[in-house]
């Protein structure tokens, strides 16, 4: 059997293009309109303002009307630039957005180089930001994304992955039997292809992010994408070489999901707070892929939030598929929270507010927060009700408050009594810090040092 090459697509090839001088000035002043357009009125009552004066003083005499009219002209002026002043308040805030919206695109593209998302002295391990949100914004509200409306043929079965499944399931399969472990082949949805473009809205540009899901089975994903990094069987060259090493991934942009030998199943996570602003946090129990128990290797519980792999019928109202979708069934199925009759409490909100792709499973992933009206005592009085109870061996909860320091030390990996589950788990939990608090106040939070610990 030989070794596939694999080259990403940002590897194979690109175009340049001459851009003139006056388009980049056109693209300038298109793109930095909100911030010239204060400028320019400030200048235009200036202008007004030393004209009237000169007037007044040079070319109009005691009691007449040109000199009246001069005296108005100022009152006037100083009026309008005094509302103007008041107003530039409102502008600074709207420069402290941009600048952090700027901060963040820097940010997004750097975890593409570092293969990490890294802030302050926090790293989560193997995450590639796509899109992030803002504070109090969607990253749906700058950026659009468009499934396409059915399923595509599903992606052709890789040698070397056929051989994984035929080496590891059974071994999985006996595990799963042994410590009573839920473990069925349900079906997934895959990645098949991606392409990015850009579109013209109200001035500006905004990606939009055209996907191509396409079916698979949980099993697939098991044997091949949930374990790169595992030893192959065998008597062969390839024995003992990991599929990560065989395959030579390496994932450098989104659109590089087509052409993985393995499939990229893609997931969805979502952070619960409580009406009392408290964060939902769940020991994770006996799983195939979070690990085989609730403790870790360092004696702390491994927490997770909500977290759901798309299925063929997570589908919105237009038929397409649509992580929202998953997100919503995910938190009937394991908290019993939701819009239905058959939900015990509500969600008043949920806020889209991360897409990127982890490199240690090659997923391209949704994150989302949402917000109940329950407060945490009748949170945990009710979920055990759901019907996927039984994936977290009990709840807990954090104040939702990054001044608080048990959730900077639980996203700083120091917090004395639990981890994160996954990388996924943390970086669902950092988008939803950052919809709420914003980046320059994380980045800041998580750069000063912890109190110690009594």
């Amino acid at each position: 059997m030989t070794r596939r090459e694999y080259r990403p697509a940002a590897a194979r090839g690109a175009t340049s293009v001459p851009v003139g001088a006056w388009r980049r000035f056109r693209a300038l002043i298109s793109t930095s309109w909100w911030l010239f357009r204060p400028l320019l009125i400030l200048c235009a009552l200036g202008l007004l303002f030393v004209v009237s004066f000169v007037a007044y003083t040079h070319f109009t005499a005691p009691d007449t009307y040109w000199r009246e009219f001069a005296i108005a002209m100022i009152g006037t002026l100083l009026t309008v630039s005094g509302s103007f002043a008041v107003a530039l308040y409102a502008f600074r805030d709207q420069l402290r957005r941009r600048r952090e919206v700027q901060t963040l695109r820097r940010f997004d593209d750097e975890t593409w180089r570092r293969r990490s998302l890294v802030v302050g002295g926090m790293r989560i391990p193997d995450i590639m930001v796509v899109a992030s949100c803002r504070l109090d914004r969607d990253w749906t509200d700058h950026a659009r994304i468009e499934w396409e409306p059915a399923l595509t043929h599903p992606r052709p079965q890789d040698p070397l992955a056929t051989r994984a499944r035929e080496e590891r399931l059974p071994s999985l399969l006996a595990r799963a039997r042994k410590e009573s472990i839920a473990f069925t082949d349900d079906g997934c949805v895959d990645l098949a292809s991606a392409r990015v473009d850009l579109e013209q809205r109200e001035g500006a540009r905004r990606p939009v992010y055209r996907l191509t899901p396409t079916t698979a089975t949980y099993y697939d994903f098991a044997t091949t994408a949930a374990n790169l990094d595992a030893p192959l069987e065998g008597d062969d060259s390839l024995t003992g070489t990991s599929l990560r090493h065989a395959w030579g991934l390496d994932l450098r942009s989104l659109e590089d999901v087509q052409d993985l030998p393995c499939m990229a199943k893609v997931g969805v996570g979502t952070a619960v707070v409580t009406k009392d602003d408290r964060l939902v946090l769940g020991v994770r129990g006996r799983t195939m892929i979070a690990g085989s128990g609730p403790i870790s290797a360092r004696g702390r519980s491994k927490v997770h939030i909500v977290a759901e792999g798309m299925v063929p019928g997570d589908l919105d109202a237009d038929g397409r598929i649509d992580p929202r979708e998953t997100s919503i069934r995910g938190l009937h199925e394991e908290l019993l929270i939701g819009g239905s009759s058959r939900d015990l409490g509500r969600v008043i909100e949920l806020h889209a507010t991360g897409f990127y792709v982890d490199q240690l499973r090659m997923q391209p992933c949704f994150a989302y927060l949402a917000r109940t009206d329950l407060t945490w005592d009748e949170l945990a009085s009710a979920a055990p009700s759901s019907q996927d109870f039984w994936e977290v061996s009990q709840l807990i909860d954090l104040p939702f408050d990054v001044a608080h320091v048990g959730l900077r030390r639980l996203l700083l990996g120091k917090h004395p009594d639990m981890e994160f589950a996954s990388n996924h788990a943390a970086a669902t939990v950092w988008f939803a810090c950052l919809h709420r608090f914003g980046f320059h106040r994380m980045r800041d939070v998580l750069s000063i040092p912890l109190p110690p610990q009594s």
